[in-house]
């Protein structure tokens, strides 16, 4: 089954193991379980921070081929995986207009942690 992703750069951070740390904004546009990180692996050849090895495995193939080496051994930085939804929107369920409800959040202060992490590092 077909699966999208749109994907902007928000932020690139020099990183002393990978080179660099990207920010990005995710929005899937129709999909499957665990897209979102196996189109960072898979399709990007950037893996999430603190992935699966399966998944971060996955990662090889285009790592190689934008950067002409080996994909370097995971690195785990901080607590848990670094992926974070900051807005959700679904139908609402008590209109049939197709009317939609958006739940937004803050980003999580440690990924801003992780950046400044990464930038004292390099």
């Amino acid at each position: 089954r077909r699966a999208r992703t749109e994907v902007e750069v928000l932020s690139v951070v020099p990183d002393k193991h990978y080179g660099a740390l990207s920010e990005l904004s995710l929005c899937p546009l129709d999909g499957r379980y665990h897209q979102l990180r196996i189109h960072c692996s898979q399709a990007l050849g950037a893996p999430v921070v603190n992935e699966f090895e399966d998944i971060y495995q996955l990662a090889e193939s285009e790592w190689s081929r934008r950067h002409g080496t080996q994909l370097p051994k995971p690195m785990k930085r901080l607590k848990g995986l670094f992926l974070q939804a900051v807005e959700v929107a679904v139908p609402s369920p008590q209109d049939t207009s197709g009317e939609m409800v958006t739940v937004r959040v803050d980003v999580n202060k440690r990924f801003e942690q992780l950046l400044a992490q990464a930038r004292s590092f390099s």
